[in-house]
């Protein structure tokens, strides 16, 4: 690579890689008359270098013709190591269409979840799959092309982000995510869930139902004991039924029930002749009415209709007293059955009170220790109830500021109780909310849309 007079011969240069896996040999062509570049040169220059294997000759001799003088220079890979493979990325496989996964649950009119309008797509079953995971690889290392030979390595895949959410278990491996109850599943950025509850697709006629989540209840609900934990939601009509509900319940119309809600209510409809506790507030549609019955919220109703016409006897109270009464009634009866329970199993559990578990047979093995769990779960939730009974026991009537507030009408004779101050409706009111002011004990009144106030009889 010399250069003779004024004529410039060829010449060329060898780069590695970073990790020396692979070599390009740039190849600048001579001027016309200038000696050109071989390919034994090049392929000494490798030899020279420590590379052992790889060199590509074929690819050196045809960049080499190619080099004519003149030529723009060429570039080319001239020797060839082992590359590093990277490994792949852990892949999730949902077993129900992402984007339908990270979908809202739609909304009702009150803004609260619409049981009655999610995408049968999302519902699933206890025990089914939900997703599984494609492990990353890790790759296939790679060598160096000069000696001593190194082994270069693979970077390895990335895996897969996807965490159980609620009622979700895992595989042992990790790889897969099942449904440990019926529900609906939601991915919520990386956290893959169900909400548990269970559909009901008929009329619920007599006995008692339990549902340890929740329930949606397509049908009417006749002469029936509903007892949910979380939410209820009932889209038929609820008929001389006792609902008891530790969360929100959401009817359309309700006639001659007895319900107690630890939450909020919703009705679209009627609460016609019913009893009714609530720990929360009332909320109802543009064509809900309260008529007959007693109804009692902790934090205030919002209606838009209140008594009738024809003077239906209706009371309707915010206070904390008569829920605490009906709880702590509650909690009596909670307690009796615990007490009959705990004593139950301990009397299946005496005979193996002298013997070590691990001497019975398999199934006697696990028939006691499923019994010694349920004890366990029972006495935890006996010393809950005794806590909140005293809790309730010495707990004061609180200030009542929450209101009844009623969007149309409320007619004459209508009974309404806030705190400790009371009043029966003698005229007709519209548009209005009733409350008690702040060192007062009677109530008042103003239209909704105004602050004029009037004072209501005692």
């Amino acid at each position: 690579m010399s250069t003779s007079g004024a004529i410039r011969d060829g010449r060329f240069e060898v780069r590695f890689n970073d990790n020396y896996t692979e070599a390009t040999v740039t190849i600048y062509p001579p001027e016309t008359g200038g000696r050109p570049v071989s390919a034994d040169e090049i392929v000494k220059r490798f030899r020279e270098l420590g590379v052992t294997y790889g060199i590509r000759e074929s690819a050196i001799r045809e960049a080499v013709h190619n080099a004519q003088p003149g030529q723009d220079p060429i570039t080319f890979v001239a020797a060839q190591g082992v590359l590093p493979v990277d490994g792949m990325d852990g892949v999730i496989h949902f077993r129900i269409p992402q984007e339908i996964l990270t979908r809202p649950l739609p909304k009702n009119r009150f803004g609260q979840v619409d049981w009655f309008a999610i995408e049968p797509e999302r519902f699933v079953e206890a025990g089914q799959e939900l997703a599984c995971i494609v492990p990353p690889s890790a790759g296939t290392p790679g060598k160096t092309l000069i000696w001593p030979i190194r082994v270069i390595e693979a970077k390895p895949g990335k895996p897969a982000d996807l965490r159980p959410g609620p009622c979700v278990r895992v595989s042992e491996d990790g790889f897969h995510f099942y449904a440990t109850t019926e529900g609906v599943a939601e991915l919520q950025g990386s956290r893959l869930g169900v909400r548990a509850f269970s559909r009901v697709h008929h009329t619920l006629r007599g006995g008692l139902h339990r549902f340890a989540h929740g329930a949606a209840v397509v049908g009417d609900t006749i002469g029936a004991w509903i007892v949910s934990g979380t939410f209820l939601a009932l889209r038929g009509r609820a008929i001389n039924s006792l609902l008891r509900v530790n969360g929100d319940l959401y009817l359309h119309s309700a006639i001659g029930c007895k319900i107690v809600v630890t939450g909020d209510l919703y009705v679209d409809g009627t609460l016609n002749n019913c009893q009714v506790d609530i720990r929360g507030k009332i909320l109802g549609g543009p064509d809900s009415q309260i008529v007959g019955g007693s109804i009692c919220a902790q934090s205030g109703i919002q209606i838009q209709q209140l008594g009738s016409p024809t003077g239906t006897p209706t009371e309707v109270m915010v206070s904390s007293g008569r829920y605490n009464q009906v709880r702590a009634q509650e909690i009596e009866e909670e307690l009796a059955a615990c007490e009959t329970h705990i004593e139950s199993i301990c009397r299946a559990l005496k005979p193996f009170s002298t013997l070590r578990l691990r001497t019975l047979p398999e199934e006697k093995q696990t028939l006691v220790q499923k019994l010694q769990d349920q004890l366990q779960a029972l006495e935890e939730h006996q010393r809950m109830l005794y806590g909140e009974r005293r809790s309730l026991s010495i707990s004061r009537p609180e200030s009542v500021h929450a209101t009844i507030q009623v969007a149309g009408t409320s007619y004459p004779g209508v009974r309404i109780e806030i705190g400790n101050a009371s009043t029966v409706l003698g005229t007709q009111a519209d548009n209005c909310r009733f409350y008690v002011p702040f060192g007062e004990n009677r109530i008042r009144s103003a239209p909704l849309k105004t602050e004029q106030e009037r004072v209501l009889a005692v």
